[in-house]
């Protein structure tokens, strides 16, 4: 960033509040605090844009890994759900339909 443009991003913070500045691989934010008399009283603070990469891309295959566990998980529950609601109780109609094939006694069946 060059002094004008650091002249424009300043003179425009004297109304208040803060303002973003991207130059290179550096983000800066500058917040006009308060006057005192003559003097301006400023904030600022500057980031490394790569740092913060890194610690999203990190972050992010964390929240990914945790995400695909948590949906192995959630899929054995259905299985199991599914298994006791509905795979069970088909198996007892299947047993009792091959029971009648052979008797064919209904009341026998239907105990």
């Amino acid at each position: 960033m060059n002094t004008e443009e650091q002249i424009k991003t300043f003179s425009s913070l004297e109304n208040g509040g803060g303002e973003f500045v991207i130059a290179d691989e550096f983000m800066d934010y500058n917040y006009h605090m308060s006057e005192n008399g003559d003097y301006q009283i400023f904030f600022g603070s500057t980031y490394k844009l790569s740092d913060v990469e890194s610690i999203i891309k990190e972050q992010t295959n964390q929240y990914v890994v945790m995400f695909s566990m948590f949906q192995l998980f959630m899929a054995f529950v259905c299985m199991m759900l599914i298994s006791i609601f509905a795979v069970r109780p088909l198996r007892n109609v299947e047993r009792k339909v091959e029971k009648y094939a052979e008797t064919k006694d209904g009341k026998t069946v239907a105990k």
